[in-house]
């Protein structure tokens, strides 16, 4: 079962659990550059503040191209990793982020995509049948998909060609070698990840980040106005 989030393979197994889905909304828009805000070409931007109302993940924007014309990915993502009694509206934090760079979404076609988080709990094979990519679950920190579902590849061949050999197509051993892999290693350190950073006691612990980066900012060389034509415009707004 290759056929990502919303997997029929999964559905017909009656492996569904829409508890484990994320939520992401996006727009495409073209590069805009006004007094308010300015994209700067090549940078990627990611923005938490919305964690502080609910939000389980962040705002961003993504440098793309569409038709060979610079654009950027804009959007919203909520994990939704733990229980929330209150989630905020995607669409009202995508609105009011759109309107402070002076953009409308009305103006743009809106995308909605679910995206299945890797839950070790629940099963991902079974007699004759297995699940891979999307279908299976990928990060539930940040949302990473490509990568994970590319990982997938190598212990779901290793498993079938084992199974085909041996004439043993149970598949038992599926969950123990994607465990193995490097990658997926990494995949359970996302899911402590998410378990902490979206917990409400986490709060003040990435504020008191934030606030000791700013501080030793001011430390290094990177606050010498000598220094910052060498940055970002969005880091050098940031240290201002």
């Amino acid at each position: 079962g290759a056929d990502g989030a919303i997997s029929a393979v999964r559905r017909l197994l009656q492996w569904e659990d829409p508890t484990r889905l994320a939520r992401l909304l996006e727009v495409i828009t073209p590069e805009i550059s006004n007094d308010s805000h300015q994209d700067a070409a090549g940078e990627a931007y990611f923005d938490f503040h919305e964690m502080s109302e609910g939000l389980q993940g962040y705002y961003w924007d993504f440098p793309m191209q569409l038709d060979g014309k610079a654009c950027v990915n804009r959007g919203v993502f909520d994990s939704r990793f733990l229980p929330h009694p209150n989630r905020p509206s995607h669409r009202a934090i995508l609105d009011a982020a759109l309107q402070r760079r002076g953009l409308d979404r009305k103006d743009y076609q809106l995308k909605s995509h679910p995206i299945r988080w890797f839950d070790p709990a629940t099963p991902l094979s079974r007699e004759g049948v297995l699940l891979v990519g999307d279908a299976a679950g990928t990060d539930p920190f940040l949302g990473e998909g490509i990568a994970f579902a590319l990982g997938y590849g190598r212990p779901a061949a290793e498993t079938i060609h084992h199974g085909f050999k041996e004439g043993d197509l149970s598949f038992s051993d599926y969950k123990r070698n994607l465990m193995s892999e490097r990658i997926f290693r990494h995949l359970r350190l996302r899911r402590r990840l998410a378990r902490f950073a979206y917990s409400p006691r986490a709060a003040w612990v990435t504020d008191s980040l934030w606030g000791l980066t700013r501080f030793v900012s001011r430390l290094t060389p990177w606050s010498d106005p000598s220094f910052q034509p060498l940055l970002g415009k969005r880091a050098q707004r940031y240290l201002q």
